[in-house]
């Protein structure tokens, strides 16, 4: 999870998040309308043009097929869909036999595809993740992504090779361009791989150096534009939205929702019977920030509203100097509903002053950085955030914790993951997606045909507790699309609710799900009233207690 007008927490946390409940999904068409979500075609994947040597179940069931190719123990011919035991498994690729074309590009050989971990080099962080997710050992994160990658490999189709997963220590703190270009020279020259995952999240000197040495990376630069992305391609890729992505879907949600009705949500009963005045409270990191900014604010006149107040911060920590001037700034100028984007720490300081200066707005959370968990959230001032509601980009949770990541590395090897669960889905989403991608694009694997089997393959189609995934062009965003999660959900915080967060610690605060965790496309929020703060309307987690459990497979685990 998040636009990323991203602090320093976000360099590790906020991506462990993105994915913590993400799970292998069915495909979806690829030209669904932007209205509303549609249900699974079988004939999509029937119809596809492949590239020479992949085969899907669906193509050769289709041309009726299936009996004359090997589809191994990994599948399941009784429904064609690999034999894992989670919730909507993918469906089966033939097993390869021939040629796989050997060195095809940087970091692939006849038997190896080349990965870089990226690990970070901020002490602030590394403190701080050990203090929320228990303490982890030097290598427990490459287990973790090695992990996955040996769970995958051995289901999804990768023509002959295993994917290699090579740590690499960043030489110096996030915000560092200089050792940032560095890292990236060092890593294409001497390591050499397919793809790096990972990246400093405060410049966005290693991707673009990266990218200019034809070397893939995922969420490895700050939030960029659509058009930033489309400079970069076929190089640089992200699993979540990028900022103006995000924007876009927050301004419907505030010109549908919100706009020209009193802020009956606030704190201050004197606010409530006051038509909304909004003010915007944001973190800019330079000018890609500002043009971004410039494009929602031209966006915004579509829908007849604007920012009343545009109070800015450029510094997670200066923001014990700042707030109090943003905050009266934001008071004085009679801002009854605050918009929020920004990092997941400062809030702590914002709802701090706020009260201190007996200013009680409303709070409207746009989906950055962690600010939809409910770890972070609970170290606010409970005064405040009990009036904080909006859209989350993450995903409600469900109850049981199938299909999770911690639940598929227990079923594969019958152990404990190495990390905690939130930090362990830092593996699996990213590794998630380069499987289904290495298995699109057939055995002359290039960045350029991954671009194109990532663009070919049906979205992952989402539901309550996983969001919708898709790259390319699906009719959401004016351009090819190079980062994934496209929808969002209606939260707001219940400052009383008792629950686990997630990282399994119970305690008081839990954000509440509208209409069960619903997930909206770009152009589908509603002009309805909120009608938020009722819990019997919404929920804290998803009760999936009556869904049929997964078919209980051995795993295929290799010596």
């Amino acid at each position: 999870m998040l636009s990323r007008y991203r602090g320093l927490i976000a360099i590790g946390l906020v991506l462990a998040a993105v994915g913590a409940w993400l799970s292998i999904s069915d495909p979806i068409s690829t030209s669904k309308s932007a209205a509303a979500p549609v249900a699974a075609a079988a004939s999509d994947m029937a119809t596809m043009r492949l590239p020479d040597g992949a085969v899907s179940w669906s193509s050769a069931e289709a041309a009726g097929t299936t009996g004359t190719y090997d589809w191994g123990d990994r599948c399941d011919q009784s429904t064609g869909q690999l034999a894992m035991s989670i919730d909507r498994p993918y469906e089966c690729f033939a097993r390869f036999a021939g040629d796989n074309g050997g060195a095809t590009a940087t970091g692939i050989t006849r038997d190896t595809i080349r990965v870089v971990a990226y690990e970070t080099n901020d002490a602030g962080l590394t403190n701080l993740i050990n203090t929320r997710a228990s303490a982890l050992s030097p290598t427990a994160g490459i287990d973790a992504q090695r992990g996955f990658a040996e769970i995958l490999g051995a289901y999804y189709e990768t023509y002959g090779r295993r994917v290699e997963v090579v740590p690499f220590k960043a030489t110096g703190p996030s915000a560092d361009g200089l050792a940032a270009v560095a890292d990236a020279e060092t890593i294409a020259r001497e390591l050499s791989p397919f793809l790096v995952i990972g990246g400093p999240l405060l410049t966005n000197a290693f991707a673009e150096r990266l990218a200019s040495l034809k070397v893939m990376c995922w969420n490895c630069a700050p939030g960029q534009s659509n058009a930033w992305f489309v400079r970069q391609a076929p190089y640089v890729w992200d699993l979540q939205k990028n900022p103006e992505q995000n924007g876009l879907m927050v301004n419907e949600y505030i010109g549908k929702r919100l706009m020209g009705k009193p802020a009956i949500y606030a704190g201050d009963p004197a606010l409530q019977t006051k038509q909304r005045v909004f003010g915007s409270l944001h973190i800019t990191l330079g000018k890609d920030s500002e043009e971004i900014g410039d494009a929602l604010r031209a966006d915004q006149a579509r829908y007849g509203f604007e920012y009343a107040v545009d109070a800015a911060f450029d510094d997670i920590g200066s923001v014990g100097k700042v707030g109090r001037d943003l905050i009266t700034r934001l008071k004085d100028g009679g801002v009854t509903t605050i918009v929020y984007t920004g990092d997941p720490l400062s809030p702590g300081t914002f709802t701090k002053i706020a009260t201190e200066q007996n200013y009680f707005p409303e709070w409207v959370i746009t989906g950055t950085a962690l600010t939809d968990t409910a770890v972070l959230p609970r170290t606010y001032d409970q005064r405040q955030w009990a009036h904080a509601f909006g859209v989350a980009n993450l995903f409600a949770r469900p109850a049981s914790g199938r299909s999770t990541p911690v639940d598929m590395w227990r079923w594969f090897f019958g152990n404990d993951p190495p990390i905690p669960g939130a930090a362990l889905s830092l593996s699996w989403a990213p590794y998630q997606v380069l499987f289904l991608g290495l298995q699109f694009m057939g055995p002359n694997a290039t960045p350029e045909h991954f671009r194109d089997a990532l663009f070919l393959a049906p979205a992952l189609e989402g539901n309550a507790t996983t969001g919708q995934f898709s790259f390319g062009s699906r009719g959401f965003w004016p351009q090819p699309d190079y980062t994934g999660i496209d929808d969002q959900a209606e939260v707001w915080w219940d400052a009383t609710a008792v629950g686990v967060d997630e990282l399994g610690t119970s305690g008081t605060g839990m954000w509440r799900w509208m209409k069960g965790g619903a997930r909206v496309l770009p152009g589908a929020w509603d002009a309805g009233d909120p009608a938020l703060f009722d819990p019997g309307t919404a929920v804290t987690m998803i009760d999936d207690s009556s869904a049929p459990a997964p078919k209980p497979y051995p795993p295929l685990r290799r010596s």
